[in-house]
């Protein structure tokens, strides 16, 4: 596995920079950004919250929905494989909105990443610095609250290794495969809008060497993994 034990020193210049201020982490899945937003919090004090924290539901609720998507149609279950809609963005607005306003508080039954269940409530904050990572960061009025987003640009053979020595343990193969590749193509979908939406607010950074980058190219063919019953 690639080396994780980078120094964050571009966040944290930019922290100390600006100062005050809701910062994004974002990055596809397996870059890095839950290891960099907790070692910024630990840094700077930071109130650390995560999108997935507002998951609509468990992983065996979304295995449930995407297979009975794909019995009706691939239109449909493309429409389901779109993660933007995985999330709660009105309680994830609605708690931005509290931390930034100088107020800690309390989400109530956080999806837990590691189990795939809702897990015990959890405090966060206050603190004039708020990092919100996530893989998705929200519709346009949510960017524009942002003082910067950070972009973790991992290439994606890392990721999927990062990925697969977390999960399997818990999930075969396929099943990592599967899962990595849905994330992929909503997430670009995603990122497109976002790289769009946020403009200049946007730095990239390198998830191994921890070096500012140029944007990357993402890329222009999709598809989402089908079922195939014997």
């Amino acid at each position: 596995m690639a080396d994780r034990n980078t120094s964050s020193a571009v966040f944290s210049t930019f922290l100390k920079r600006h100062g005050r201020g809701l910062y994004g982490i974002t990055g596809p899945a397996g870059s890095g950004k839950t290891w960099t937003g907790e070692a910024l919090a630990r840094a700077h004090a930071c109130a650390l919250y995560s999108t997935d924290f507002r998951f609509i539901g468990d992983s065996d609720e979304r295995r449930v929905l995407l297979n009975r998507k794909q019995a009706r149609s691939v239109a449909d279950y493309q429409d389901a494989a779109n993660q933007f809609n995985w999330w709660d963005w009105s309680a994830i607005d609605r708690d931005m909105r509290e931390l930034m306003a100088g107020s800690g508080i309390v989400v109530d039954s956080p999806y837990d990443r590691k189990s795939g269940k809702q897990g015990e409530p959890i405090k966060i904050g206050p603190s004039n610095v708020v990092l919100l990572e996530g893989a998705i960061l929200g519709p346009p009025q949510l960017i524009d609250k942002f003082t910067r987003i950070f972009f973790l640009h991992t290439p994606q053979e890392v990721r999927f290794e990062r990925i697969l020595a977390k999960d399997r343990a818990r999930r075969s193969f396929s099943e990592v495969l599967a899962r990595f590749l849905i994330t992929e193509y909503s997430e670009t979908i995603y990122y497109r809008n976002l790289f769009s939406w946020a403009g200049e607010k946007m730095v990239f950074v390198d998830g191994v060497s921890d070096r500012p980058c140029a944007k990357p190219e993402l890329p222009g063919d999709l598809f989402v993994p089908l079922r195939v019953n014997p």
